[in-house]
């Protein structure tokens, strides 16, 4: 006959033996040692933290600083750059007088140098009148069926080139003379031109001076920096072509 629960002996009954006071009391002080060095750590962990936002602080306001001097000093930046910029498309402007270039010459996909020499020579002495020795001719470009290509003739001395350069009108209807111009000069005459088409469109009335790269017209100055067209209004009382012959960038606004 199985046993009940009530009959079986208390001897036989599970016993679980109560840890003793100080037991729980070394518990207790392992605990708060634990507890301590992880808010030690904590304490190291937030004076880093404390200290990386005062680097952090200290780089941000100096780079404030640097960005205000630069901001000061922007301006006159900028225009030192247009300056060397202007002195070195002068100096290549100087260099490349020498050469004129002849555009609507005839053409050939075998033309030699000694034929291209005796067609310019031709043509120089047609406007001339005398016999002006040349250093060299050259055609640029690749062959085209349908256009001639670009001859660029180099001067042994600037008297001829400039003889020549004064009777450039005096040339065929298709045939056309031009100065040897820096591409940056070439581009930024481009652009003048199409604005001033542009205002012509609209009714206005303008005048380019190639010199200043300006464009100026009743109410406004148009000029070109760093190939890019800007415009400054004219105060109703300013005289329209009494204009600077470099004003500052700053003081005018890009055209979109």
């Amino acid at each position: 006959m199985d046993k009940s629960e009530d009959d079986m002996d208390t001897d036989e009954l599970p016993t679980t033996k109560e840890p003793s006071l100080s037991t729980i009391l070394n518990e207790i002080r392992k605990s708060n040692t634990q507890n301590q060095d992880n808010f030690k750590e904590l304490n190291k962990s937030i004076q880093l933290i404390r200290a990386n936002v005062t680097d952090n602080s200290n780089k941000i306001n100096s780079l404030s600083q640097d960005i205000q001097f630069l901001q000061r000093d922007g301006h006159d930046s900028n225009d030192s750059i247009a300056q060397l910029q202007r002195d070195c498309e002068n100096t290549e402007r100087e260099l490349k007088k020498i050469y004129l270039i002849v555009s609507g010459l005839i053409d050939s996909e075998s033309e030699s140098v000694e034929k291209l020499l005796y067609t310019v020579n031709l043509l120089i002495t047609s406007l001339t009148g005398k016999n002006v020795p040349l250093d060299s001719v050259k055609r640029f470009g690749f062959f085209k069926h349908d256009k001639p290509r670009q001859v660029k003739i180099r001067f042994l001395n600037l008297t001829d080139r400039d003889l020549v350069w004064a009777n450039r009108l005096n040339t065929p209807k298709s045939i056309f003379i031009n100065e040897d111009l820096p591409y940056v000069t070439r581009r930024d005459n481009a652009i003048l031109r199409s604005k001033s088409k542009i205002l012509t469109r609209e009714g206005k009335t303008s005048t380019i001076n190639w010199s200043q790269k300006t464009i100026t017209t009743d109410t406004q100055i148009f000029k070109i920096f760093n190939g890019e067209l800007k415009s400054k209004s004219i105060p109703a009382s300013q005289p329209t072509l009494q204009t600077p012959l470099f004003q500052k960038a700053s003081s005018f606004s890009y055209i979109k």
